[in-house]
């Protein structure tokens, strides 16, 4: 069920005019998720771009519920079929099984961990100076640690490092707007693609590959589009990304959703005026986006038909764990969000 609202054309008015002329995403109708919605009364310990942590030890990923409980302080970072990499605020880190959550490895570095990739015996990762690095947890000795460039800020939606071709290269999103194409057996030897160039919005937020085997990178003003020899890039103020087949799902913070093609060609375009869009995630045959205001938009994958529910303002957090969409502390189950 879902009960309708209409807005008055005076309390649009009243929110278009408000003292600092801020304006607004006032939709001309909303429907309320009466049945959609649960509350989670536990708190975040921290918000990564792959998980959130929870201060009990529990944690989600993108797929859905963890399976263990992380040790006091640490928040989850990335997993493999077999283990779990998690991290603290004082460089410690911690690798452990999964299913049964056994420290497999304890390991302090030398700044705190930002990013980071399990790949057989190897953590592959990155630190919040802008330091790549190659860790064997088996025989406990530390491949190579390269300063890459500066890190002028961090944002939390850092991406963690992606396997290509195998297995044979590593693509590890630096800090500084680069993504170096790593051989894991030769780590020294990097190669790097530049991505950004500003100074504080350089940070790679998404990364990931498509079907027809591109890499598909976003910082916070550009998507891009890359294999050899056939490069692409779209500008925009990216707030996520998502990718199906070989479609891409973005949303801005301007208030767009764009499906795009897998060289950046838009193929359809859907514009909310005033909205600034949080994340974005392609659940089943349903593109759900959810705005600073706590409006969570449903649209068709062809961006022809869209429904707008309202739940609460965003205040800390918004994350899309498998079917359901984490606003603070309320969980909202999207496939009870008709379009």
């Amino acid at each position: 069920m879902r009960a309708l609202l209409l807005t008055l054309s005076l309390a649009m008015l009243l929110g278009l005019t408000a003292c600092n002329d801020r304006k607004y995403f006032i939709p001309n109708v909303v429907y309320s998720p009466t049945d959609a919605i649960l509350v989670d009364g536990r708190a975040v310990l921290k918000i990564t771009r792959d998980g959130i942590t929870f201060k009990n030890g529990e944690f989600v990923t993108k797929s859905g519920k963890g399976d263990t409980v992380l040790p006091a302080g640490f928040h989850y970072v990335n997993q493999s079929s077999r283990y779990i990499i998690a991290a603290n605020d004082s460089s410690d880190v911690i690798v452990l099984s999964r299913g049964h959550g056994t420290m497999v490895k304890k390991l302090t570095l030398s700044y705190p961990l930002v990013s980071a990739k399990i790949y057989g015996r190897r953590i592959i990762y990155m630190l919040e100076n802008d330091m790549f690095g190659m860790y064997d947890f088996k025989a406990s000795k530390k491949q190579v640690e390269i300063k890459v460039g500066e890190a002028y800020a961090i944002d939390n939606r850092v991406t963690n490092p992606l396997v290509l071709n195998g297995g044979n290269t590593m693509a590890v999103p630096s800090l500084d707007g680069k993504i170096l194409l790593i051989n894991p057996k030769n780590p020294h030897g990097a190669q790097s693609i530049s991505i950004g160039t500003e100074n504080v919005f350089n940070n790679v937020i998404y990364l990931d590959k498509i079907a027809d085997r591109r890499i598909i990178a976003a910082t916070p003003r550009k998507l891009i589009s890359f294999k050899k020899g056939s490069n692409h890039k779209y500008e925009a103020q990216i707030a996520d990304v998502d990718i199906t087949g070989s479609t891409v799902y973005a949303a801005t913070q301007d208030g767009r959703i764009l499906k795009l093609s897998s060289t950046l060609k838009v193929l359809a375009e859907k514009k909310f005026d005033y909205a600034e869009f949080l994340s974005i995630g392609v659940v089943g045959n349903r593109v759900y986006a959810v705005d600073k205001q706590g409006a969570v938009v449903v649209l068709d994958r062809k961006l022809s038909r869209s429904s707008v529910y309202k739940i609460d303002k965003v205040k800390d957090y918004t994350f899309i764990s498998g079917s359901r969409l984490y606003i603070d502390r309320k969980v909202i189950i999207l496939p009870k969000l008709p379009l």
